[in-house]
């Protein structure tokens, strides 16, 4: 029954971001139309293209998730070969070198932000958040594998990173989540190849209330074969914008 339910939603999803795309281009060509020149007509196209490009963006999101929905259960999500990487398992401090070098390889905040600082400086004592950690495996004395979680920590001010998205700032929840639409949909469409997404995560998992926008936090998965790593990414909206990445030995 749950399955059923999980793609009905995913249909959902398509119908819903698909009514989107046809609403913005509707949108784009009324203000094209509008007896506009210079300057004022080329801001407007470019914010039509803008969001024409992000709602498609969504649909094919959106497309990705009901055929994940549809799809058998049980695969693995192998990443291919080639994840570039100077690290090599005969160093003693590989696993912490690699967490540092795919982190800082992740994408930054896809919006305009004030100033980065690491995980560590930011939180101290760097563990995976709640969602990833409940993904991982457990050793045979019932803990957790040992992982490591490397990362930044973004500052932004809300005006201008809502507007660096062609959002207007308001102190209101609509836009808020629009603005963290746009920020998944930019998010996500620059993620490299090697990772699979898994977000969005029910409401129970992810601890959001019920009226945010549900794509965060943001999650995706990826194994090394090269290394035997099993990797997280995920971001994060909490005061700040969190981009961390987690990696652990997947058991033998």
């Amino acid at each position: 029954m749950k399955n059923f339910f999980n793609k009905l939603k995913a249909v959902f999803r398509v119908f819903n971001a698909l009514k989107g795309l046809w609403n913005t281009i509707k949108s784009g060509i009324s203000l094209l139309q509008m007896p506009l020149a210079g300057w004022a007509l080329v801001l407007v196209a470019a914010f039509v293209i803008y969001s024409v490009v992000t709602d498609y963006q969504a649909l094919k999101k959106a497309m990705d998730q009901m055929q994940s929905a549809f799809s058998k259960p049980g695969a693995h999500v192998i990443a291919p070969p080639g994840i570039k990487t100077s690290v090599t398992k005969d160093d003693p401090e590989w696993m912490s070198k690699y967490c540092r070098e795919q982190s800082a390889a992740l994408p930054p905040a896809p919006f305009t932000y004030i100033k980065k600082e690491t995980y560590e400086k930011a939180k101290g004592v760097p563990i995976p958040s709640l969602y990833v950690g409940s993904r991982m495996p457990k050793n045979e004395k019932g803990y957790r594998v040992d992982s490591l979680t490397c990362g930044m920590v973004y500052t932004y001010n809300d005006k201008e990173a809502f507007a660096s998205v062609g959002v207007a700032y308001k102190f209101d929840i609509n836009t808020f989540n629009e603005f963290e639409q746009r920020a998944d949909n930019i998010h996500t469409s620059i993620m490299d190849a090697t990772w699979k997404k898994i977000s969005p995560l029910n409401k129970e998992e992810a601890g959001r209330p019920f009226y945010s926008h549900e794509g965060y936090p943001l999650l995706f998965m990826r194994e090394n074969p090269e290394l035997g790593t099993v990797e997280y990414a995920d971001m994060n909206f909490a005061v700040d914008y969190y981009v961390l990445f987690t990696v652990f030995e997947k058991p033998k």
